[in-house]
């Protein structure tokens, strides 16, 4: 059973189509990737989105450090 975290939903929808990619930050083990990854993504899915046109990337994950070298090359992000 998933419990619906309608306030974070809301605040990522009014952002939703602002151009922006949408990060998360917040303390370890707080649900940051199962709110983007799992109920987000659920929410774009039930309103119509494509699957094909959403990217989840998880920038800690050993398969995407690719990802992640050239965001902090190319950008000079602080990850």
């Amino acid at each position: 059973m998933d419990i619906e975290r309608e306030t974070y939903l809301s605040e990522l929808r009014l952002r939703e189509r602002n151009g922006m990619a949408k990060v998360i930050t917040g303390p370890r083990r707080a649900g940051k990737p199962w709110l983007l990854f799992r109920l987000f993504y659920r929410d774009l899915i039930a309103r119509g989105i494509d699957a094909s046109h959403i990217i989840c990337v998880a920038l800690d994950d050993i398969a995407t450090m690719g990802i992640r070298e050239f965001l902090l090359k190319e950008n000079s992000l602080d990850l």
